[in-house]
């Protein structure tokens, strides 16, 4: 994870096995954490123009 002006930065994600349960978890307990994981992924295309693979970086 790095911090990038305001917010954090992943660059690991294993969305395969938590899409289902952490992650809409995550939109009810931890708003912070699922905006900075939205905000990585339109830095993510606006920087490589694609999303390659974001996992295991």
């Amino acid at each position: 994870m790095h911090q990038v002006k305001g917010s954090d930065y992943y660059t690991v994600f294993s969305l395969w096995d938590t899409f289902r349960a952490a992650h809409p978890l995550y939109t009810l307990i931890d708003k912070k954490r699922t905006a900075d994981y939205i905000n990585t992924f339109i830095k993510t295309i606006r920087t490589r123009r694609k999303i390659t693979r974001l996992v295991h970086q």
